[in-house]
């Protein structure tokens, strides 16, 4: 799932979504790519345990969470 870069493969689903959500311009988007994104991510924990670098990953994973409720909160409904 990850590049020794300290990023996620540009693959991985999650990050995809991750990075439209975090990019969208448009407001009436944005609730909606906020849970595409989030529902990527958690569905991903069954498989986290099985990674080899689970401590990095966990931390990618909090952190894109984190910016994801911070975006949430900070946009307007």
């Amino acid at each position: 799932m990850l590049k020794n870069s300290g990023r996620p493969s540009p693959q991985a689903e999650w990050y995809k979504l991750y990075m439209t959500a975090v990019a969208e311009q448009d407001p009436s988007k944005i609730w909606r790519r906020i849970r595409e994104a989030e529902n990527a991510i958690y569905s991903l924990f069954p498989n986290l345990a099985e990674t080899s670098d689970l401590i990095y990953d966990q931390q990618l994973i909090e952190d894109a969470l984190a910016s994801l409720r911070a975006l949430e909160i900070t946009s307007v409904r």
